[in-house]
């Protein structure tokens, strides 16, 4: 079973076919090749020998290939899992064979670059799913095909290998696989590997990478050291399983990524968080089986006591636990967190916590003749802003005009009519103060009233408010031409 956990801020956590091994142990170096002389002595061939018929006929095929030299391709194209191309692992699997006597015929492996000519390509790929028709829990280390003498290959093989490993693990499964294409007896076409109840049951190592690109200029390292440092020492007592997390900072593709992040919005399906989460991450019980790249995520403001206690916590959902099992109170579901200072809503490039607004506009006071005039008002002012506003918002700004009010993140609202033009706009607020200082942090709903205005100064009007709620702190502060007190709508149209 898979869940989200999320570990929240003051007052709640929310929730978010295999044989023996003939080559366990074998040295992790190269192996060369060496020649080693015959001990036996020639002896002159006596008249008993030539009278004596063979009790087989003679024949030039030396292996099922019908040639002693067989090449290998490797074909590797595994998108962000791979972290090489593999040659260098297989060619050490070739070598150990090129020197073994225990097979049953003689057989040199070439490695070479070209698979459309290679007696044998290994495809590597992230998961071996089926082999022979039978079908892995998760993925088969590999699938080949077993040999023997009397075989007799006319055509170009290909064999599977899981490029999860690393280069290690990689040389053994790759030895264990050239068994079988070396006839060696009781080799095995595929081998599954036992989970053990880990949630990454392809590798013994768990790549931990970070990635603190929303969390300023702090270090983040020694703080995931740390976590992992805890939970060597804690897994056997507390973890539903046993691994070895090696923390990699720049690795592309890790298996867990420590994720620093501005927010939380949501934590799994059945998560209720907002801004309070400190942290979510999948809870791997029994049975669950780990995504390609599993994410912890961290909200960035935290003390450093805080968020090293924050990613304990997650590594714990990790290792297969739910609030409220030990070890507590680490695993508690409340949990009282030291804040840093959170930017303010007018300190932010955008005081939202999308790039895309929903605007619902009510034109239930705008007669016929004037809404045309109105809606193309309205729009100009925001293409204005979706365009960047001369750089005062991030380009990437989308608004969506949506006809139930219910869905707006903002609202416009005409009072009485256009009749002296004397009236005014103004813009009320509402937002998230996130820690506590009496200032919003992110803004979640805006309102702009417009009573009493021109139709064709409407557009100035709410591209001035809109400013507003992009994080102008006063007039002086909106992008032109709305800085000034002049709504004279060709200032700016």
């Amino acid at each position: 079973m898979r869940i989200r956990i999320a570990l929240v801020a003051f007052l709640l956590l929310l929730a978010g076919c295999s044989g023996t091994d003939p080559f366990a142990g074998e040295p992790s170096s190269e192996i060369a090749k060496t020649t080693v002389p015959s001990t036996e002595k020639t002896r002159a061939p006596s008249p008993t020998d030539a009278a004596t018929p063979t009790s087989e006929p003679a024949t030039d095929r030396v292996n099922p290939w019908g040639h002693e030299n067989v090449s290998v391709a490797v074909s590797a194209d595994l998108g962000t899992y791979g972290y090489g191309t593999f040659h260098e692992e297989i060619r050490t699997a070739l070598e150990y064979w090129n020197t073994r006597e225990n097979t049953s015929y003689p057989v040199q492996y070439e490695l070479t670059n070209t698979t459309y000519d290679a007696d044998i390509v290994v495809n590597v790929e992230p998961r071996v799913n089926t082999c022979n028709g039978r079908r892995a829990a998760y993925s088969f280390d590999y699938c080949s095909d077993v040999l023997s003498a009397e075989d007799s290959i006319d055509s170009q093989i290909d064999v599977s290998m899981t490029g999860r490993y690393d280069e290690n693990e990689t040389r053994q499964v790759a030895k264990r696989m050239f068994a079988g294409l070396s006839g060696t007896k009781d080799a095995e076409a595929s081998v599954e590997p036992d989970p053990n109840g880990t949630p990454w049951p392809w590798q013994s190592t768990v790549t931990v990478g970070i990635n603190a690109s929303a969390g300023g200029n702090r270090d983040y390292k020694p703080f995931v050291a740390e976590t992992i440092a805890y939970w060597e020492k804690n897994q056997d007592e507390y973890g539903e399983y046993t691994t070895d997390f090696e923390l990699r900072p720049n690795e592309p593709s890790p298996d867990v990524e420590v994720r620093i992040v501005e927010s939380i919005p949501n934590c799994g399906k059945n998560d209720n968080s907002t801004s309070d989460a400190l942290g979510c991450a999948s809870v791997l019980d029994d049975g669950a089986h780990a995504s390609d790249t599993e994410v912890v995520r961290i909200m960035y403001d935290q003390s450093d006591e805080s968020i090293v206690q924050t990613m304990k916590h997650e590594f714990g959902h990790l290792y297969g636990l739910e609030h409220g099992e030990g070890p507590m109170p680490l695993m508690d579901e409340t949990y009282r967190s030291e804040t840093l200072p959170r930017p303010n809503a007018t300190e932010r490039p955008l005081p939202w916590r999308s790039n895309t607004l929903s605007v619902y506009v009510d034109y239930s006071n705008i007669t016929d003749s004037d809404s045309e005039q109105v809606e193309r008002e309205i729009r100009d002012a925001t293409d204005y802003y979706e365009a960047g506003a001369e750089g005062y918002v991030p380009g990437n700004l989308t608004f969506e005009y949506v006809s139930d009010p219910a869905e707006a993140d903002i609202t416009i609202r005409f009072y009485n009519t256009f009749a002296s033009g004397t009236g005014e706009s103004r813009l009320s607020a509402s937002g998230e103060d996130t820690d506590g200082d009496g200032a919003l942090e992110f803004y979640t709903t805006g309102t702009i009233y417009i009573t009493d205005i021109y139709h064709d100064r409407v557009g100035w009007h709410v591209g001035a408010n809109l400013g507003s709620l992009m994080g102008a702190k006063s007039h002086s502060d909106l992008p032109p031409p709305f800085d000034g007190s002049d709504d004279n709508r060709d200032d700016w149209n």
